[in-house]
């Protein structure tokens, strides 16, 4: 058991994967990148396969309870959390989706500041296109909410080389054109359909 190591798959079916959090795990651990609480809905753990890291989401947590007919024993409780796998890691790369399903009895880690960093691409979000011009690659909608240090970004490119729609009231476009091409003071066009 590593330091992130907090618990183990007990349960993969189809799209329902349950983890034992380990018994001397508190509701939070130390790590080198900061408090990290273990078990909190929302959040991401990681599960480290042969070449490759698997990424999921927190989606509930509950208490298990485990009854001995012994006479005089404590009960006994563990906590049990329902995972959904949003995606893996390869080669530094993050990618949606999961090509195999892990094995059972994989251990579960809290998630790497590394890692998040890989799955929330933080990297520059302007790309050099010929010797003097740059292009805006990723944009910021504001901070995460469980992850306050990092921006949820949009990959233009991803967003818009896939099917996608924006949707408002009536007026809603012709009041935020002025925002937008305030906030992209480089923007050189603005498409209206």
């Amino acid at each position: 058991m590593g330091n992130r190591s907090i618990g183990r798959l007990i349960l993969i079916k189809n799209s329902i994967v349950l983890a034992e959090v380990f018994n001397n795990i508190d509701n939070y651990i130390n790590t080198f990148d900061g408090t990290r609480f273990v078990g909190e809905i929302g959040t991401y753990v990681s599960i480290y396969e042969l070449g490759r890291t698997l990424i999921a989401e927190v989606l509930s947590a509950e208490s298990s309870q485990h009854a001995s007919n012994a006479p005089l024993a404590k009960p006994n409780a563990s906590r049990i959390i329902s995972l959904r796998l949003i995606g893996e890691i390869t080669n530094s790369e993050f990618f949606f989706g999961v090509s195999k399903m892990p094995l059972l009895y994989s251990e579960i880690h809290i998630v790497t500041n590394e890692e998040l960093n890989v799955m929330l691409d933080v990297s520059n979000s302007e790309i050099t296109v010929s010797d003097s011009n740059t292009r805006v690659s990723k944009f910021s909608l504001g901070k995460s909410v469980l992850f306050s240090e990092y921006d949820v970004k949009v990959d233009l490119d991803k967003f818009f080389g896939y099917h996608s729609a924006i949707f408002g009231n009536t007026g809603s476009v012709i009041n935020n054109v002025p925002n937008a091409t305030t906030a992209l003071p480089s923007l050189n066009f603005v498409s209206l359909i």
